[in-house]
């Protein structure tokens, strides 16, 4: 839950301008930015804690399919992190001390650092909560809007990723479309920590599964 709140926040507060769609611009951008580099702060902690709390929901499954799927999640999960840690520290520092200094090494970062935007948007915005909607309409622990939510929000970030991948940068698709995506993931991430929290799971009394954790109702 504290990772989906300070995720919303860092997604908020991001400067955003047209003008990113070449490497100079987000140059420009984080240059022309005072909070640049504490927003980049608060996504690496929204990685941090929403990665946990993903693990935590994987691990509460225990119906199978749903149990394997989360499983498949997690490992997915801890790449997609570390791929959101490596774009928290390139584009939040490394970035933003080219860029106030000027020069051609802002342009190159600013390469990069999109590179790993895009990587960030398929991954930790696609792949994984497509998984986690597969396991979650895969079981009656949790209601099943949660997954289809789950599902269509990564349906929407894997596709903003391979647009941006392939044809390149859209303002409605990267900063709109993608957007739609991540608060919908963001929603996912929140209402499945309260669940987890409140040990409200939806519909199942089950026996304990080896390697995994019992739930009862």
């Amino acid at each position: 839950m504290a990772g989906a709140v300070i995720g919303a926040i860092a997604n908020l507060i991001h400067p955003r301008s047209d003008a990113v769609a070449t490497a100079q611009g987000v140059a420009d951008l984080a240059a022309g930015s005072d909070i640049w580099t504490f927003d980049h702060y608060l996504i690496a902690w929204s990685a941090a804690l929403g990665g946990l709390g993903i693990l935590a929901l994987c691990r509460s499954l225990v119906e199978e399919p749903a149990r394997s799927w989360g499983w498949i999640a997690s490992l997915f999960t801890v790449g997609s992190v570390t791929v959101a840690y490596l774009f928290a520290a390139i584009d939040g520092t490394v970035l933003k001390e080219a860029a106030d200094a000027g020069g051609s090494e802002a342009v190159a970062v600013a390469h990069v650092a999109s590179g790993l935007f895009t990587a960030l948007m398929g991954s930790l915005f696609g792949v994984v909560p497509v998984l986690i909607g597969i396991a979650l309409l895969s079981t009656t622990q949790y209601p099943r809007w949660l997954g289809t939510v789950a599902l269509v929000s990564g349906v929407i970030g894997l596709f903003t990723s391979s647009y941006q991948y392939l044809v390149g940068y859209e303002p409605v698709v990267s900063n709109y479309l993608f957007t739609l995506g991540s608060v919908g993931t963001t929603v996912v991430l929140f209402a499945a920590g309260w669940f987890l929290w409140k040990g409200e799971y939806a519909g199942v009394a089950t026996a304990p599964v080896a390697g995994g954790p019992g739930i009862t109702t």
